[in-house]
């Protein structure tokens, strides 16, 4: 009897062994991978399964390169995995997928590793201009094994190679490599790079065939003309600055400064074509002397040498002037000479109705006015420009202020007038007097 009791005890250990071998066994059926990124997994069960998607992840190589992926259900016994990788390719991507055997309220995982094994080309033009003073990149369209990289990359002068970072990480990105010189590139040299079979990835895919790369060390770009110049007076207080290049400009950077405070004047810079264009953020201080810096990048990423300049803004002979700032909150600066002495929330025009930018003097005034093509009408109106005026929140045929659209004060909600409260129309009206001017800028 004793042996017969520990017969079946062995027999139905045996037996919960092997029904969670087959719960939890599957294989991974079929991987499919393509040179374009994409790659499909089926894993195969043996018994049914209900994929959990909630508790299904997938874990890349390189935390700061994530695929797009999709885990479906086929039927249930099979999970498919299908996955799209951007450029580079071949990274191990870890799957773990959670399941649900023959419906039974428990949860298992079983984690599957796989990579798309792409061969090895070498993206990008074979022959290109680079900047003087930085490394030359070589990206390729998935990983490159390191030791065959040293063996196959052969460079006409003196440098080293190196893998770069995954976007300053401190991780190795063997995807993209870089070329030191051993000595700094001269504008317009040119130099060769060569890459035979031997090279190959982590997976053993070699390079089809030898790719050859010339290289040319670029020109600085040098400024032909500026819009202001050096020891210009009366600059206007809202000067837009333009730089213009002999080549074809990537990007660029304007540094301006008060000559005796230091403090930089913030803006906007974009580069068009081959031109540099300087917007301040605010309107500059009469009177003022500022120096300015000008740094250009060409379309290769090539430095100019700075080009500096110092003006000095006109004067405003302790006068009022007016600054209208319609950014993201729409407001209308009140300044004596270089003082504000007054801010106040607007509303210029809104889309479609835009408040035209400039610079503008006022002219008539009025206590109201009644627009009957809008239904409505407003108080302490001043004249900026033809149809576009300074006045207070529309009012309705009552003559009362449409809270509706005082709510939106900050906010572009006018016809392309300046709206302001009633309490600032009136102060405009009654202290700035005719001829003062008023700057409009974004």
């Amino acid at each position: 009897m004793m042996s017969t009791s520990r017969g079946k005890i062995l027999f139905s250990i045996l037996l919960l062994l092997a029904a969670s071998f087959i719960i939890k066994f599957n294989i991974l059926k079929t991987v499919s991978r393509t040179d374009s990124g994409q790659m499909k997994a089926v894993i195969q069960f043996l018994v049914p399964v209900k994929l959990v998607k909630s508790s299904s992840t997938v874990i890349p190589e390189y935390p700061t390169h994530m695929p797009r992926w999709a885990l479906t259900q086929q039927n249930n016994r099979q999970i498919t995995l299908t996955i799209r990788e951007n450029i580079p390719y071949g990274q191990k991507i870890k799957l773990l997928a959670a399941y649900k055997p023959f419906g039974l309220p428990i949860t298992l995982h079983t984690t599957k590793t796989m990579s798309n094994d792409a061969a090895p080309k070498l993206l990008g033009a074979t022959s290109r201009t680079v900047p003087t003073d930085k490394p030359v990149e070589f990206k390729f369209n998935t990983f490159i094994e390191p030791g065959s990289f040293i063996k196959a990359a052969k460079a006409s002068i003196p440098g080293s190679f190196m893998p770069a970072e995954f976007n300053n990480t401190g991780t190795k990105d063997y995807s993209r490599w870089l070329f030191v010189p051993e000595t700094p590139l001269s504008p317009n040299q040119s130099f060769k790079v060569t890459f035979n079979e031997q090279l190959k990835t982590f997976t053993g895919r070699h390079l089809k065939q030898k790719t050859a790369c010339k290289i040319t060390a670029a020109v600085k770009p040098r400024i032909l003309s500026c819009s202001i110049t050096n020891g210009s007076t009366n600059v206007p207080l809202y000067p837009v600055l333009k730089f213009s290049y002999d080549q074809t400009l990537d990007s660029g950077s304007v540094i301006i400064k008060e000559s005796t405070t230091n403090h930089d004047v913030p803006g906007r810079v974009k580069a068009v074509k081959n031109t540099i264009i300087f917007k301040p953020y605010n309107a500059l201080l009469p009177g003022t002397k500022y120096n300015l810096t000008v740094k250009a990048a060409s379309a290769a990423k090539e430095s100019s040498r700075p080009f500096k300049i110092s003006f000095t803004t006109r004067t405003m002979n302790n006068q009022y002037w007016m600054e209208v700032k319609l950014g993201n909150i729409h407001t209308v600066t009140v300044y004596k000479d270089r003082c504000p002495v007054r801010v106040m929330l607007a509303s210029g025009g809104r889309s479609g109705h835009e408040t035209p930018p400039g610079t503008y003097y006022t002219g008539d005034r009025g206590r109201s006015f009644w627009a009957a093509r809008f239904g409505e009408g407003a108080a302490y109106w001043v004249r900026v420009a033809g149809s576009i005026l300074i006045h207070s929140v529309p009012k309705n045929s009552r003559w009362q202020t449409k809270e509706e659209e005082h709510i939106k004060l900050g906010l572009p909600a006018s016809h392309g007038c300046i709206r302001l409260a009633e309490p600032d129309a009136k102060w405009v009206y009654e202290n700035i007097p005719a001829h003062t001017m008023i700057i409009i800028h974004d």
